[in-house]
């Protein structure tokens, strides 16, 4: 579940941007 915790933080990430 390593792939959906990076895609969480992804988004999170783009979104602040």
């Amino acid at each position: 579940m390593n792939t959906l915790r990076a895609g969480i933080h992804h988004i999170e990430f783009w979104v602040a941007n």
